[in-house]
């Protein structure tokens, strides 16, 4: 079920956010090989300043190791890992480290 938050609630938002990532991190002590699951850990855990962008990488190079894996033994994750790797991509970009 999806929850609705008022825009202008930070302090919800930021509660909801917290619980999911709690969770997103327990999840992946029960099941460890979910490649979306590590995903979505990294989109949470970006969304928060605290945690340290290496985690954060972890996650989202966790994700798309687990989907190339399940694309070596023939399984169909071709648009799970097209939007494992979007997903990285939108939170590099969004660091605004770029060389000139």
């Amino acid at each position: 079920q999806e929850i609705s938050v008022p825009e202008d609630d930070e302090e919800k938002r930021a509660k909801i956010l917290q619980l999911s990532t709690r969770a997103l991190m327990h999840a992946s002590h029960l099941i460890p090989s979910d490649a979306k699951l590590w995903s979505n850990m990294g989109i949470t855990l970006s969304k928060q300043s605290h945690y340290d962008r290496e985690i954060v990488e972890k996650c989202y190079k966790e994700s798309l190791r687990l989907h190339h894996k399940c694309l070596e033994v023939g399984c169909d994750v071709v648009s799970d890992l097209e939007t494992a790797a979007f997903n990285y991509g939108l939170y590099l970009s969004n660091l605004d480290e770029w060389k000139d």
